[in-house]
């Protein structure tokens, strides 16, 4: 477990060990009105639900577990509850989701309203939730799914990215502007998409372009910026730069100026 501020430029240092060992993107979920960041799931079939604190730097401990195992997915939050979306392990359809004041177990809160998928990416706005993209039966998927946060049930279409190489994209968002966005993805794409919260049926269009071609890298957000952090170029390349585009204003990337504690994909991003 690694961390770094988002108020300066600086590089990522070590803060403490996960209470299990894990990869494949299970989720990052940030519980910032309390203190404490939650890491769901991950490939592995692990459904151990752990949590760190953000104001001392000690190892994860376990609080809970999931209804079903998550591999390879997204996560968002609400102000209350943290979700997990989908997965390849096990629940290629099912959310789940943990209240913050407890962190104890995860509920099945719905299914996604299309055939299973994994590796898309999550963002999150005032009142929703959405999966973008991902992989799965017969192949990828262009589909942003939408959830209402202020009661359990299903998702439901939101629209569509406008590219279709969306596994292993980094989300972002922008909850204030209303928008959120999808960067990367297979084959090694390197198109920032963005779409809007609000209405149905919307389409996504390109916002910029990454410095460099790279899948299932590590997101967070600052107010003003959408971080994408290490990342693959390929399968045998792992980056540890961290960079990041503007939200408010059609742009590229840029390096953010510091690096990640080691090369790293294939994990997750919170904040507090």
């Amino acid at each position: 477990v690694t961390k770094w501020t988002l108020a300066s430029v600086n590089t990522a240092t070590l803060v403490g060990t996960l209470s299990y060992p894990r990869r494949g993107h299970g989720t990052g979920n940030s519980n910032t009105a309390n203190g404490f960041v939650f890491h769901m799931g991950g490939d592995g079939n692990t459904t151990r639900i752990t949590k760190n604190t953000t104001a001392s730097d000690t190892a994860s401990v376990d609080v809970g577990v999931t209804s079903q195992v998550h591999g390879d997915t997204g996560s968002s939050d609400s102000e209350t509850h943290g979700y997990v979306w989908c997965g390849n392990d096990g629940s290629p359809k099912n959310m789940d989701k943990v209240a913050f004041a407890s962190g104890t177990a995860g509920t099945n809160v719905g299914d996604i309203s299309t055939t299973g998928r994994y590796g898309g990416s999550a963002q999150t706005a005032e009142d929703a939730i959405y999966f973008a993209g991902g992989y799965g039966t017969p192949s990828y998927f262009t589909d942003i799914q939408k959830k209402l946060t202020a009661s359990d049930g299903d998702s439901a279409s939101h629209g569509d990215l406008h590219y279709g190489t969306t596994d292993g994209t980094v989300g972002n968002s922008d909850p204030v502007n209303g928008y959120g966005f999808a960067a990367g993805g297979h084959s090694y794409s390197n198109v920032i998409s963005k779409f809007a919260f609000a209405g149905t049926g919307v389409t996504g269009v390109t916002h910029g372009t990454l410095q460099t071609v790279r899948i299932r890298g590590i997101s967070c957000s600052t107010e003003t910026r959408g971080m994408y952090n290490g990342g693959s170029q390929t399968w045998a390349t792992t980056l540890i730069s961290m960079r990041s585009y503007p939200l408010g204003a059609t742009s590229g990337e840029t390096n953010w100026g510091a690096d990640l504690y080691t090369a790293n994909a294939l994990s997750n991003g919170m904040q507090s």
